[in-house]
């Protein structure tokens, strides 16, 4: 984690920060105590000092660097969430048109079947009419050639005296009058 990996950088550091200290803390005592160091060691002294306090900055500045690079990942990665989040409607209204699309053709896919099958009545109900009336043309014509006592066209005027839907139940076809 970002804490830990601070701390390790911290722990690996710490010596390099005690010497710096210890260097500060020598030269505030030299100059408590008025002794006045060579210019050799007075500049090996600073030196020790500055590079630890250089040690130090570039440990904060990685410090830094750590949280930096922890926020832009946590950045990039709530930024590939809403991508992925994004993508995932723009799938599901792509899907959901897919549907729509495909109900309506399946809509028109019954009616075209439907249209189909309303055809397909209508030619058999043409087809029945006219075999109907073929039927009735030669019911009608054995019925002339019949002689006029016979009983039969007085059962077809009592069967024409009943209802249309009686008929067409029983299968025989209208009479045109």
């Amino acid at each position: 984690s970002l804490f830990e990996r601070q701390k390790l950088r911290l722990i690996e550091m710490w010596p390099t920060f005690r010497v710096g200290e210890k260097w500060n803390d020598i030269k505030d005592e030299l100059q408590l105590e008025d002794i006045k160091p060579t210019s050799d060691d007075k500049k090996w002294m600073e030196d020790c000092i500055e590079s630890s306090r250089y040690e130090a900055q570039m440990t904060r500045e990685d410090q830094e660097q750590m949280v930096r690079e922890k926020e832009e990942n946590g950045q990039n990665e709530l930024n590939m969430f809403y991508t992925s989040l994004k993508q995932h409607r723009e799938k599901e209204a792509e899907l959901q048109r897919m549907l729509q699309d495909k109900s309506k053709t399946l809509k028109r896919t019954l009616t075209m079947k439907d249209r189909q099958t309303q055809k397909q009545l209508k030619e058999s109900m043409i087809k029945n009419s006219f075999m109907k009336q073929k039927t009735m043309e030669t019911h009608a014509k054995t019925q002339s050639d019949e002689e006029p006592g016979d009983e039969e066209p007085a059962a077809m005027d009592m069967y024409m005296q009943q209802p249309d839907f009686l008929r067409e139940a029983a299968g025989v076809p209208q009479l045109a009058m």
